[in-house]
């Protein structure tokens, strides 16, 4: 769509913030509620706005639905005797007339129901598309949706620490269509209402269902086979935790009659049977029309938590002793095991590959491409961006869909990525010394049903238990100054503050969000060098920022690390300019992130650096191709035809598998800067003196190079 012309998305929010709208809110005396946003936006259109002005934008909308309605009856008239399709319509007519006559209940002259497009609107739906209008099926999928949701509700409000009162706070359309803030559908307020209203959850569904019916072709859908790819990286995840575990299963096998408690033996079996399902390639989708691999694995990982949180696994835990039964030790070391390799698996997303690559390359089809021997590496990440962006158009709202579906389930009523299709994954390693360090991405590995807490779930308590003879750095994005991300944060940091993990695990928080990462705000005109970087030391000292750097390393990084490195990347990749635009601060602040990550695995030589934020998405896997963008280019030189594929794989992969989207342009844009800047000055020093340099200024660096040469 031309970019002047306002999208159904558009329609539908403005058609239903006004319908939704009461009158008294126009009066500046009004004490209600404060109003959703859209509804905010409704309120000051029809204060400010001359009557003239507001009469174009309602002509507009009503324009909208109706070129919607001829194509779909041009393409898809043979559609019309579908009975579902016919109710959704009837569903948006229903929108228009509310909509219509709330304006002209507001308007001394009640001139919208007359107006011109509001009667070939009605014409045209009442001569070729239905004789009458109901509200149909939708009123009824809202009415027993909100009445389970209710009920749901009534459960009991957990105790807490908050950060601002979100009672008055909702998720309009527009956030749900970006994809931003879908965990609020999951996550209930302090009070135990939604975060949701019923009018929102309305739009959604006629959204959903209008961008289904109208402009949109199936064999057009670049996702069409999604499911098919879920499927595959099922099988391909479980074929290796199988493979993985199998000491650990044939010792569980061979002493489980020995175990005592029938509960736990009863819930591993039911964990490595559908385990083994999952990993049998006869349960495709492609070869059964039973269940499949991806339905065994859902399986699998309901029977391992079960398994995790019988009284007996819990009762080991706390309770070790030499003493134990050998059949006990052996479900404990297989329960690890199997949660070690969930969180370390490679397969999924390498497997995967292809897919992504036939993706780009679809996306690319119908282009006149010229081969330009000169291009450096972003402009090509820069162009698969563009057109992916533009190919994943023709998947309707795909992000919304899946909200809706659980919904409509009852299920996932809490915010628990791991148990939502959202799995951790390895995507390369850096050589560190004589070890390697697996780089991964995982979603916060947390459960949430409050707004104000948030608990470590028990997969990731057992993978770190696995992984105690070896170092686990995670790297968090959430911002735990934001009362959305706040209690996720202060979980992983208490977690990394109990005596059994402190030892090995070790949380750093970086800021992805504040003003001064983004360079906002009070920060947006301090381009003056020195004091951008005094205030990013400030920021970076402050644990009551944003950041979160545990004190038991602090001393190895300030003052003396900090300020040397801020200055020898103002120095190496900046010139030594006195000034700095809003996107050379940001692409410094990057810089500063990626030396800062490999400086913290050459001090505490991980054999696991986890990258993580809400769904390990848009913040971490940019941040992921970023720091593979940059090791390469710091060992190998020019990034080369294996290394596109594989940023292409970390920016699109868990974002297609995950959300049925491509990461949010500003994440992209923001990791897109920084991979530029560094291969500008690659290219103008050349690779030699590149490498050379940057080894002179961060000594650091050494113990990545020393590991490749190994």
């Amino acid at each position: 769509q031309k970019k002047d012309r306002m999208s159904i998305v558009e329609a539908v929010e403005t058609l239903g913030a006004i319908a939704d709208l009461d009158p008294r809110q126009l009066s500046d005396e009004a004490e209600l509620a404060t109003p959703l946003e859209s509804q905010k936006n409704i309120i000051e259109w029809m204060k400010g706005e001359s009557p003239e002005k507001r009469m174009k934008r309602v002509r507009e909308t009503f324009k909208t639905i109706l070129n919607y309605l001829q194509q779909f009856y041009e393409n898809d008239y043979s559609r019309l005797q579908d009975r579902k399709v016919m109710d959704e319509i009837k569903s948006i007519m229903v929108l228009v007339g509310e909509s219509a006559k709330k304006l002209d209940q507001l308007s001394d002259k009640r001139t919208i129901t007359k107006c011109k497009e509001f009667k070939e609107l009605q014409k045209f739906y009442k001569k070729r598309v239905a004789t009458q209008i109901s509200e149909g099926k939708l009123g009824k999928w809202i009415l027993a949706l909100t009445k389970r949701l209710r009920k749901i509700g009534k459960k009991s409000v957990l105790g807490g620490r908050t950060i601002q009162d979100t009672t008055q706070v909702y998720v309009d359309l527009e956030g749900v269509k970006s994809d931003h803030d879908y965990e609020l559908f999951y996550i209930r307020k302090e009070n135990g209402e939604h975060y949701y209203s019923s009018r929102v959850l309305r739009n959604m569904k006629l959204v959903s269902d209008f961008e289904g019916y109208f402009g949109y072709r199936r064999s057009d859908d670049p996702l069409i086979k999604v499911n098919h790819w879920k499927d595959f990286f099922a099988l391909q995840v479980a074929k290796e935790i199988v493979e993985t575990s199998q000491v650990q299963t044939d010792a569980f096998c061979k002493s489980e009659m020995e175990l005592k408690d029938g509960s736990l033996r009863a819930s591993i079996n039911s964990c490595l049977i559908a385990l083994r399902m999952s990993a049998t390639e006869g349960n495709l989708i492609s070869r059964t029309t039973g269940k499949n691999c991806a339905e065994y694995f859902s399986d699998f990982l309901f029977f391992l938590r079960e398994s995790l949180q019988t009284t007996a696994y819990k009762k080991l835990i706390t309770y070790p002793s030499s003493q134990t039964r050998l059949s006990s030790r052996a479900a404990v070391e297989l329960l690890h095991v199997i949660c070690g390799a969930l969180y370390t698996s490679k397969d999924g997303y390498t497997k995967l590959l292809s897919v992504i690559q036939e993706t780009v390359e679809r996306a690319h089809e119908g282009l006149s491409l010229v081969e330009d021997p000169d291009q450096l590496g972003w402009e090509q990440i820069a162009g698969d961006y563009e057109v992916m962006k533009r190919l994943m158009r023709s998947h309707p709202s795909g992000s919304l869909n899946k909200v809706l579906e659980s919904l409509e389930n009852g299920s996932d009523l809490s915010f628990d990525p791991l148990h939502q299709e959202n799995l951790p994954a390895v995507f390369f390693s850096l050589p560190v010394g004589d070890q390697l360090a697996l780089i991964s991405r995982s979603p916060s590995p947390t459960r949430q049903d409050y707004i104000q807490k948030a608990s470590i779930i028990d997969e990731y308590r057992a993978f770190l238990r696995q992984q105690q003879k070896s170092q686990c750095l995670v790297f968090n994005f959430q911002d735990k100054t934001h009362w959305k991300e706040h209690a996720r944060c202060e979980a992983l940091e208490k977690l990394s503050e109990q005596k059994e993990f402190c030892d090995w695990f070790t949380v750093i928080n970086l800021a992805k969000d504040s003003e001064f990462y983004h360079q906002q705000g009070v920060y947006a005109d301090e381009n003056y060098i020195e004091v951008f970087i005094e205030l990013f030391k400030e920021q970076l000292i402050g644990n009551e920022t944003h950041y979160y750097i545990p004190d038991s390393i602090r001393k190895e990084l300030f003052p003396v690390f900090v300020e040397d490195t801020l200055k020898k990347i103002h120095r190496v990749f900046f010139s030594e300019k006195n000034v700095l635009t809003v996107r050379q601060r940001q692409a410094f602040i990057e810089i500063f992130y990626i030396l800062f990550q490999v400086k913290l695995i050459e001090l505490l030589k991980p054999g696991q650096v986890t990258m993580m934020c809400k769904d390990g998405i848009d913040k971490t896997c940019p941040s992921i191709a970023q720091l593979y963008a940059f090791k390469e280019m710091f060992l190998d030189g020019p990034l080369a035809k294996g290394d596109f594929d594989k940023i292409a794989l970390m920016i699109y992969g868990p974002a297609l598998m995950v959300r049925e989207r491509v990461i949010h342009s500003s994440r992209f844009n923001r990791m897109l800067g920084v991979i530029k800047q560094i291969e500008l000055v690659e290219d103008d020093l050349g690779h030699a003196e590149f490498k050379a340099c940057l080894l002179k200024e961060f000594p650091f660096l050494q113990v990545i190079s020393e590991g490749q040469s190994r």
